[in-house]
């Protein structure tokens, strides 16, 4: 490098540390197949956060009439998950190594990052307010408020199966992409179950969320296409790892009960049912995901 050369590449590397940009922020170094994984894991996670916040204060409703429901269970657990949004979006930005993050890379990655982080501190409030039990929380609002939440973290996780398709060539990007969806969806499903039963929506958000979780199921298990929400297709390579399959083949036999369940008649009753067997079937779900991440030469 010449003389003129190395002047140049200090003058901008100065430019950008006055201007307060983190300098890891511009490393041309590439993240690792294992690395892209973790981070489609982790975003993909905070998807089903932004759903699972909202049925956990929708319990917290349903439980001043349902008297099964613990509210201060649900409570516990919102103020569990919405500390988890924020440890992982904190570490999806700055890194962490206990996660398995670096700083986030690129100016675009940063800049979908700090679109979530602008979003979740406009929507981060009403969670406060039901944890501090300061003034009336109107859930039906909150709910509502989730899904441009749910957008925009989910642009994110494109965003990384993109590159990470780009750099490592690997299809299991995609593959940890939709499974990791499923995990949102059963959240999204619970949620709308419990917006039936307080009167505030019919059953017509529910069924579509089904039918996208019926769908991705069966790709994920058989190797197909799934038509994604702007009507493109996208197919999913059937994994070769048996314990994979084992695993979507329970995921599946759950399905099964907990589809019943949302296709049976919403009373209280059933919704004492769904506050338990939805969290049951996210776990089994999540063990999914991450035998996607770890075991990324299975397709």
């Amino acid at each position: 490098m010449t003389r003129k050369n190395s002047i140049s590449a200090l003058s901008v590397f100065l430019i950008f540390l006055i201007a307060g940009y983190p300098v890891q922020a511009f490393s041309t170094e590439k993240y690792s197949a294992k690395e892209w994984g973790v981070i489609i894991n982790l975003s993909g996670r905070q998807r089903m956060l932004t759903q699972k916040m909202s049925k956990e204060l929708l319990l917290m409703a349903a439980g001043e009439h349902i008297r099964a429901i613990d509210v201060q269970d649900n409570y516990r657990e919102l103020l569990k998950s919405s500390a988890l949004f924020d440890h992982i979006l904190d570490g999806l930005l700055q890194g962490d190594a206990e996660l398995g993050l670096r700083p986030a890379k690129g100016a675009d990655v940063r800049a979908r990052l700090k679109a979530i982080k602008d979003m979740w501190i406009q929507f981060r409030p009403s969670i406060d307010i039901a944890l501090t039990s300061e003034g009336n929380v109107d859930y039906f609002k909150v709910a509502s408020q989730s899904l441009p939440l749910l957008n925009e973290v989910n642009k994110a996780v494109k965003l990384f199966e993109k590159k990470a398709m780009r750099e490592s060539g690997k299809k299991v990007s995609t593959v940890i992409n939709y499974a990791g969806r499923q995990r949102m969806l059963i959240q999204k499903m619970a949620k709308e179950m419990l917006l039936v039963y307080l009167k505030h929506e019919n059953r017509e958000n529910l069924f579509r969320s089904m039918w996208m979780f019926e769908e991705t199921m069966r790709a994920l298990m058989d190797g197909d296409s799934i038509t994604t929400i702007d009507g493109k297709k996208v197919r999913l390579p059937q994994t070769r790892d048996k314990a994979i399959l084992a695993q979507l083949a329970k995921v599946r036999d759950m399905w099964q009960s907990f589809r019943s369940l949302l296709n049976d008649e919403i009373n209280e009753e059933n919704i004492i049912k769904m506050s338990a067997m939805n969290m049951k079937l996210l776990r089994e779900m999540d063990i999914v995901v991450k035998m996607y991440e770890v075991n990324q030469d299975s397709l």
